[in-house]
């Protein structure tokens, strides 16, 4: 029989790169912006008064110092939307009332006279929002005067004041409607509130301790979806802000670049509610070495006729981007060459197979340590038969844990926090994995996650 040689070369030098940064993706931050109805409903009550009252001298052309005065009351305002307008309106009803002196051949007397007065005030209201933010309230509001004739007894006949009132109340509206514009205007100043998501989304967020992950958020660019106002209790738009998303893993916290101004508004027609996003998501070597040990311990690998090694135990080790392969092994009691055992360092990539959906570890090789003691004592180990077999058993099948790579990208989500002023509800509904990358004794796999987002502002600055 022939005597044992062991074999223990030295274990490879690791290399102290520390991992830092992923690849910075654009990803766009859409806000879908609901505003009620109600708001401009509260406005345009609160602006839109319920008399309307005035006096108008020299009015009939037939009586001597006549005067005619006016009291209307408008009742409650009906707002409804179509072609992309709100259109409103409210039934206005009261008395009018002429006094004058009647002057006639024999006699002259006093005439005092009134009549019930009936209309209607009808508007639109239709809104634009330019490339600098301006918000451009479009109002129409107009009065219309049903036929509005009040009867002189003393000479048989009725005097018409319609044109008289309608120009009198669509005077006092043109004031309104000026008011109403700065309301809108003011009520709601999407650029105020545009501008302050911008600045609070510059945000550099620690998102996982162990290992500490880090998000960096970049805004770069803001589009908006024009108003869309045909819905009965809702004016839709959409805020969607492009930015640039960096990921660390790092002690260290990133800088956060410095606030750059609101750029001005790209027009975009439709703006999803979806989003991506990249995140790491960490699965610790020891999970991976698990599934390696179980298809390789305790497993032969025939090396050469007659010459066959036993893998009695597998560790994985990180160094810098590639993985350490030690492989405790030993020969068969009838290999026709010398009988050894010990320890074998290989060194290989990891690799991310997007077709079987697993990591895989390619370019197996052996150490240098290794590879020197083998050609002196064991060469016939050398043969790459026994690499390409590895090559074949070391795989990691990731299928069967995309439950938990959602639940810890759902984590993450949760922690990546928006501004305060939306309020947000995330769901991740796929993910996607784009890459993995060996750092630290953990595999990151650089996943991309779409969800979508459903968000409205919590209320429009109006400092």
């Amino acid at each position: 029989m022939n005597n044992i040689i062991f074999i223990q070369p030295d274990f490879p030098k690791l290399i102290n790169e520390p991992f830092t940064g992923f690849e910075r993706y654009e990803t766009t931050l859409n806000i879908p912006v609901k505003i009620p109805i109600d708001e401009l409903r509260h406005l345009l009550n609160d602006s839109v008064p319920v008399d309307f009252s005035g006096e108008e001298n020299g009015v009939t052309g037939v009586l001597k110092n006549d005067q005619l005065t006016y009291t209307l009351n408008r009742t409650a305002i009906n707002f409804h939307t179509n072609n992309n307008r709100i259109s409103f309106s409210t039934s206005i009803s009261g008395l009018a009332r002429i006094k004058g002196l009647l002057k006639l051949v024999l006699f002259k007397t006093t005439i005092s006279a009134h009549a019930d007065i009936q209309g209607e005030l009808s508007g639109e209201i239709f809104l634009t929002i330019d490339e600098q933010w301006n918000l451009i309230p479009s109002i129409q509001l107009v009065a219309n005067i049903d036929e509005a004739k009040i009867p002189i007894k003393g000479i048989g006949s009725s005097i018409s004041v319609r044109s008289t009132l309608t120009r009198k109340i669509n005077r006092q509206l043109e004031k309104i409607t000026e008011k109403l514009t700065e309301a809108i205007t003011k009520k709601l100043h999407i650029q105020k509130t545009a501008n302050k998501i911008w600045n609070q989304l510059y945000l550099s967020k620690l998102i996982n301790k162990e290992p500490p992950i880090w998000v960096r958020v970049e805004p770069r660019s803001v589009v908006f979806k024009p108003f869309d106002m045909n819905d009965s209790e809702y004016i839709y738009a959409g805020i969607g802000i492009k930015t640039f998303v960096d990921t660390f893993i790092t002690n260290d916290h990133p800088v956060i670049a410095d606030i750059s101004a609101l750029p001005n508004l790209e027009f975009q027609s439709n703006l999803s509610d979806k989003f991506s996003i990249y995140l790491p998501i960490q699965i610790e070597i020891d999970v991976i070495n698990e599934t390696f040990s179980s298809v390789v311990t305790n497993q032969s690998f025939e090396i050469a006729e007659n010459a066959k090694i036993t893998i009695t135990k597998i560790s994985l080790t990180a160094n810098s981007d590639k993985l350490v392969v030690q492989l405790d092994f030993k020969s068969d009691e009838d290999c026709y060459f010398n009988n050894v055992e010990g320890v074998i360092y290989l060194i290989g990539n990891v690799y991310y197979d997007k077709v079987s959906n697993s990591i895989k570890i390619t370019n197996l090789d052996y150490d240098f340590n290794t590879k020197k003691l083998l050609v002196s004592m064991a060469n016939w180990l050398l043969k790459p038969i026994l690499l390409s077999k590895l090559e074949k058993k070391l795989v990691f099948p990731l299928d069967s844990h995309l439950n938990s790579l959602l639940k810890k990208a759902t984590d993450l989500i949760d922690n990546l926090k928006i501004p305060k002023d939306i309020s947000a509800l995330i769901k991740i509904e796929a993910i996607t994995l784009d890459n993995v990358i060996l750092r630290d004794n953990f595999f990151h796999l650089l996943v991309l996650c779409h969800g979508s987002i459903s968000a409205e502002l919590f209320s429009f600055d109006e400092s």
